[in-house]
């Protein structure tokens, strides 16, 4: 079993050890793809792209959807977008439409991953391919990522 806590040991994650994991306390090449993590709480962030990149992920971490886009636009091309709804800034939401708007980031999928009971609604909606309640289980997070994912 993993488990995955922040600096501050705030926020911690836990999920079955890859198989192919790399070996503890050693940081893998990316084997799978990019990810880029959308949230503005501290300890969740860095709880989710050290579980991410421990599996395998090369992970850039931001705190609001305004920073999500400016690293869009500055080239970063993830294979999928974990985000949160209710942020400072700019929420997922507004993060949404205008990730929707640029044709250039409108194909990228996203998991979206929120306390708002209303996120499992967008579950359907173009370019969600999943939506998790916090606290997420990171297992749960990585099958999501994996199914979302572009080749």
């Amino acid at each position: 079993m993993l488990e995955v806590t922040n600096k501050s040991g705030a926020a911690t994650l836990r999920c079955a050890e890859p198989a192919d994991a790399p070996p503890r306390g050693t940081r893998s090449a990316s084997r799978r793809g990019h990810v880029l993590v959308v949230e503005d709480d501290d300890s969740t962030r860095e709880a989710v792209v050290a579980g991410l990149e421990y599996a395998g992920y090369t992970v850039v971490g931001v705190a609001d959807g305004e920073a999500a886009l400016d690293v869009l636009r500055r080239g970063f091309v993830p294979w999928v977008i974990v985000l949160d709804l209710m942020m400072p800034v700019m929420d997922g939401r507004e993060f949404r439409r205008q990730q929707l708007a640029d044709p250039a980031l409108a194909s990228i999928p996203v998991v979206v991953v929120s306390a708002d009971m209303r996120g499992p609604r967008l579950a359907g909606s173009p370019g969600i391919h999943a939506a998790l309640l916090k606290p997420v289980d990171l297992d749960e997070l990585l099958q999501s990522i994996e199914q979302s994912s572009r080749p």
